[in-house]
């Protein structure tokens, strides 16, 4: 009996010991198979992520092409962008562009060249003051001329010959300036240089027997006295569009009094002041009442003129230069310079001003004279309508449509400044800006078209930190 019941405990340790590892077998299972799963569903859910940024991403890109081509439609076929979408009537509206050549042979007429509204103005090339010889004192060179047309027929596309007369060095004249010829006589208009000074004697401004609707001669040049001791002329300022150049100044003589004249004022201002004794003459001013430099007293230099005024003459003794003229501004940053002053009897004489200004003469015992300024092509027109005329003009601001949603298309304003507008195809948001600009000889217009699309709407791009964005640009 004992060693039947030993058998029987026997075989129910060897059952429980099956049992407990039966059990450890089914939890490694489990937990093999619970971790697969979940691996799984972690991969299928990075699946689903990815596959969800891929739609989005590709509804951003069509929103940003379907913006693009929008824009492309309404700028080809409509004119909704740049100046001819401006409107205005009576030759197309939109904004005044200004071209300036200062250099140069030619120019080909733009494609949005307006026959009745434009205007091209010319001045010629300033003289030089006369160079002298060892101990002579000299004269200022006369200022160039100005002329003007308007309303001129040019075929877009064609090429224009034109010249800007140089300036005159020490002794030499102005050019004539002209476009639209190979010469100031065969030319649409020309405006002519002016004269060096002549020994003793300023040089002549620029007569108004150029080519032009509108002219007005340049302002002549100061003389010095006649002997050895005295100081120089004053150059004459440039004609310009608000009237004629005013004449430079004259030095002054006798030992111990010889100081230089004032350049004269640009186009409508006041002629240089004459030297008196030791103290070089104040420059002219411009139309404006303002820019002449003061002349220097005995021992300083004259000082420059700004804003077209001509520069103050110097005063006696060394150094006593002649200030230079003012660089004109009638066109922004441009314009009808102001004469170069005269240099005291040991001072040289001043540069006459951009543009058209002629150059003091020196002194007595200087060594050299101011130099005349060059010339300058103003071109300035309003760029034909969307009717591609210039009888009737644009017709005014586009009704634009896209994705049947009005779009609100912010107004031309002046090339370089974009045109935007934002609208909602499908649902997703897209960004759109038109950029005209200008560039080359030819001022040719480009045309940069962005557009940013998004995985949203537009109300939620910057809160939805799941937004995504594509972006088309467009160049022609």
């Amino acid at each position: 009996m004992t060693s039947m019941f030993q058998y029987i405990n026997k075989m129910t340790e060897k059952r429980s010991g099956e049992r407990g590892f039966t059990l450890l077998l089914a939890a490694l299972v489990a937990s093999i198979v619970l971790a697969l799963g979940a691996s799984i569903f972690g991969v299928a859910q990075k699946e689903l992520t990815l596959s969800s940024i891929g739609r989005d991403s590709q509804f951003a890109f069509y929103a940003a092409d379907t913006g693009a081509e929008c824009a492309l439609y309404w700028d080809f076929r409509h004119q909704a962008f740049g100046p001819a979408a401006a409107g205005g009537g009576g030759g197309g509206g939109g904004a005044e562009i200004t071209i300036v050549r200062t250099s140069g042979s030619s120019w080909t007429v733009p494609a949005d060249w307006n026959d009745s509204n434009n205007s091209i103005e010319v001045i010629g090339g300033g003289g030089g003051g006369d160079s002298g010889g060892g101990n002579s004192p000299t004269g200022g060179g006369g200022g160039g001329a100005y002329s003007k047309v308007t309303n001129v027929n040019l075929t877009p596309g064609s090429s224009i010959g034109y010249s800007v007369g140089s300036g005159g060095g020490q002794g030499g004249s102005g050019g004539d300036t002209y476009f639209n010829g190979t010469s100031c006589a065969d030319s649409t208009v020309c405006a002519n240089g002016g004269s060096a000074g002549n020994g003793n004697v300023g040089g002549a401004g620029g007569p108004t027997s150029g080519v032009g609707t509108t002219k007005f001669a340049g302002g002549s040049g100061g003389s010095s006295g006649s002997g050895d001791v005295s100081g120089g002329g004053g150059g004459g300022g440039a004609a310009g569009p608000n009237g004629a150049g005013r004449n430079g100044g004259n030095g002054s003589a006798g030992t111990g009094n010889e100081a230089g004249g004032g350049g004269g004022g640009s186009g409508g201002g006041t002629a240089g002041a004459n030297a008196s004794g030791k103290t070089g003459g104040r420059g002219g001013n411009n139309s404006s009442g303002s820019g002449g430099g003061a002349g220097g007293s005995s021992g300083d230099p004259g000082q420059s003129g700004t804003n077209g005024g001509g520069g103050g003459g110097g005063g006696f003794g060394n150094p006593g230069t002649g200030g230079n003229g003012g660089s004109g501004i009638e066109w922004g940053a441009q314009g009808a310079g102001g004469g170069g002053a005269g240099g005291g009897d040991e001072g040289r004489g001043g540069a006459g001003g951009s543009y058209g200004a002629g150059g003091g003469g020196k002194g007595g015992d200087a060594s050299s004279a101011g130099a005349g300024a060059g010339g300058i092509i103003v071109i300035t027109y309003t760029p034909a309508g969307a009717d591609g005329g210039g009888g009737s003009g644009g017709t005014g601001p586009v009704s634009a449509t896209c994705d049947g949603e009005a779009l609100n298309i912010s107004p031309f304003t002046s090339y370089g400044n974009p045109q935007t507008f934002q609208f909602e195809p499908n649902g997703y948001c897209v960004d759109v800006s038109v950029e005209k600009t200008r560039s080359g000889a030819s001022q040719a217009v480009r045309t940069t078209v962005r557009a940013d699309g998004f995985s949203t709407n537009c109300a939620t791009i910057s809160t939805n930190p799941r937004t995504l964005q594509r972006s088309v640009e467009l160049r022609y």
